[in-house]
């Protein structure tokens, strides 16, 4: 038995290493932000958390409140927080429409020519319907085409659409390698995204 256990340790253990170096998350502390008081979270507030390891700086773009990045040796990675209101006709649809949420925020990706969807995964965040979306998009910048593997949860609260993405852009377009290079993201991704706590009962 203590001979199965130390194999499964020689197997986990390297994997454990080898994502916290790709990520800069070796010795991290993983520390609490808040939306609170910010102009961009209209009146909500959501915590969540992040590690230290990682470049925090305010969101770039109206809708996007923090945003946390890293660059490691080939990739680099970002997680973003976004807010955004709903718009009258999507309320209505989620309020008073059988399956209205699924149709408005399920089919968010539905209409994209640009963004190709991976999968989708109904779930709950804080007991709130929310979907999973993993994507690959591509782009252009100075003469170069990149390509970001995204996973962003959405879910919708107080008439607001509710944003975590994280996104991965690789140094070169790694099609041949996309179930592995997704698949290391994921439990990064799955980390912030378990931390979220939307309008905390202690704030």
């Amino acid at each position: 038995m203590k001979l199965l256990r130390y194999v499964i340790f020689l197997i986990i253990f390297p994997c454990l290493f080898t994502i916290a170096s790709n990520f800069n998350l070796e010795g991290a502390n993983w520390k609490t932000y808040s939306t609170k008081g910010s102009e961009k979270s209209f009146g909500l507030t959501i915590n969540t958390k992040y590690p230290d390891t990682w470049k925090m700086e305010d969101g770039n773009h109206p809708h996007i409140v923090q945003k946390w990045s890293t660059t490691t040796k080939s990739e680099k990675y970002t997680c973003m927080v976004s807010i955004k209101p709903a718009s009258f006709m999507q309320i209505l649809r989620i309020k008073f429409t059988n399956k209205g949420f699924d149709k408005v925020i399920g089919g968010t990706f539905d209409n994209q020519p640009n963004v190709r969807l991976i999968s989708k995964k109904k779930t709950l965040i804080e007991q709130l319907p929310a979907y999973i979306f993993l994507t690959y998009q591509e782009g252009t910048r100075l003469d170069k085409t990149y390509g970001i593997y995204s996973y962003n949860l959405i879910t919708y609260f107080n008439d607001c659409t509710i944003v975590m993405h994280f996104g991965g852009m690789p140094s070169s377009n790694l099609k041949a390698n996309e179930e592995t290079f997704c698949a290391a993201m994921k439990p990064v991704f799955m980390k912030f995204a378990n931390s979220l706590v939307i309008n905390p009962k202690w704030d």
